[in-house]
């Protein structure tokens, strides 16, 4: 993976500033929780010609979810637009540009990256102790190159003011780090205290704790933080899909397992997640542990038919 490509995966923390109206919380609180449904609830709600800032970034959500890029990319626009006082679509403008900086050549991605830098420099000039605009500026100081205006020296500050005003979000992203560098012995006690610092952690932040638990050989603690995740979030569908890989790779609770990938398949998937095909193959593999031959071979024709578009599911 290219540094520029890295970009596409920034840590998603929602941020939720005080004063924040209803509206704006209720979509925050869907996007961090990849909750489609609310999305589409909530615009419906607000009507089909709202012109809101939270209407024109429910719009780019949906819009991503259907990997529309384009579509987003122009609600992203319209919400600028809307509001130029507003961080909050900025930073999800500066996200996307890191998407499709790994879908790009390398001049376009290195003027995506500029872009994408003057969009949360901007936001951070907004609200200079917004979480989510720091981890994605300290993420572009770590992977983009100098030439498109990444440094070394404004990724330390950024650090020591993360470390400052969100200490658990500092926790998280230096689990994350760790987890990435094949070192999950040093990341789990990390995540779990950031977890202990920030009650309302977003539900990635927990995925982090389970993803730390397997790596150790702790497949069953690991599917209990999962377990907690969809408890506390439901639509939160990434780690119903790990719950029902962990089974099938395993053993652990099948059934259970066969029920989560049911009900992920059940859901609106955002761009990049599993497919249905992949979860009906665990759906498969489980069955074959459970010894229903007949089963497997159905979860297997299924997956097949997803994965040639010809499923619903």
């Amino acid at each position: 993976m290219s540094r520029l490509a890295g970009l596409a995966f920034v840590l998603l923390v929602a941020a939720h500033p005080a004063g924040q109206a209803a509206d704006s919380h209720r979509v925050e609180t869907a996007i961090a929780e990849r909750d489609a449904g609310a999305l589409e609830t909530w615009l419906h709600q607000a009507g089909p010609h709202a012109d809101s800032v939270e209407a024109w970034r429910a719009r780019a959500w949906l819009a991503r979810a259907d990997g529309d890029q384009e579509a987003a990319m122009t609600a992203l626009d319209r919400a600028v637009e809307t509001a130029p006082d507003d961080a909050s679509p900025l930073v999800e403008r500066a996200r996307l540009r890191f998407v499709q900086i790994g879908e790009s050549g390398r001049m376009r991605a290195l003027k995506l990256a500029r872009r994408a830098r003057r969009d949360l420099e901007r936001a951070r000039e907004l609200a200079p102790h917004r979480v989510d605009a720091i981890l994605a500026l300290l993420r572009f100081h770590a992977d983009a190159p100098g030439i498109a205006g990444a440094s070394e020296r404004d990724a330390a500050a950024l650090e020591e003011t993360l470390r400052a005003v969100a200490p658990a979000a500092a926790d998280a992203r230096a689990a994350r780090l760790l987890l990435e560098a094949g070192d999950a012995d040093a990341a789990l006690p990390v995540i779990r205290r950031a977890l202990a610092r920030d009650g309302s952690a977003p539900p990635d932040w927990r995925m982090l704790e389970a993803e730390a638990l397997e790596a150790r050989g702790r497949a069953q603690e690991a599917f209990i933080a999962l377990e907690i995740v969809v408890d506390g979030s439901p639509w939160f569908a990434p780690a119903r899909f790990e719950m029902g890989r962990l089974s099938a790779e395993t053993g652990i609770r099948p059934v259970r397992g066969l029920a989560e990938l049911e009900a992920y398949r059940g859901r609106r998937r955002w761009t990049g997640e599993p497919s249905g095909s992949e979860a009906w193959t665990l759906s498969a593999r489980i069955h074959e542990r459970l010894g229903d031959t007949a089963a497997a071979d159905d979860a297997r024709r299924r997956a097949s038919e997803d994965a040639n578009g010809a499923g619903n599911s």
